[in-house]
């Protein structure tokens, strides 16, 4: 399938700030954070939208991912303390915002299955 230039705006529009989404910069592109309410987890979407140009980055196989990470605590400063779920890699095509949806809400799913199994392991 042929590739699509994302624009910033587009990525916003799908991630608002209103639906708790947070525009954040990393590694020279964006990063959308959603923080789960009552658990120490942040799913991440890194968007392959240059941080320089607005636009997405050259390089032919980037893909935009979408993974989960856990969180020392509750509170949006605390220190990340690792994985809880492995990178989904996203085709920029027609259809990257289906996916991008499908992914979120899985990672969503698989980040509290993990979370509530390894809390279960160690108690």
């Amino acid at each position: 399938m042929r590739q699509v230039r994302i624009q910033l705006a587009e990525m916003e529009e799908l991630l608002k700030p209103e639906k708790g989404w947070q525009k954040n910069t990393s590694a020279n592109e964006y990063v959308f954070d959603y923080h789960l309410k009552g658990y120490p987890i942040v799913v991440k979407v890194l968007s392959t939208v240059s941080v320089f140009r607005d636009r997405p980055k050259n390089y032919g196989s980037e893909k935009i991912r979408v993974f989960a990470v856990l969180k020392a605590g509750l509170d949006e400063k605390a220190r990340i303390v690792g994985g809880l779920v492995r990178a989904y890699r996203l085709r920029r095509d027609l259809t990257w915002r289906d996916l991008v949806k499908c992914a979120v809400i899985t990672v969503m799913e698989q980040a509290r299955r993990n979370y509530e199994r390894d809390r279960r392991k160690r108690a």
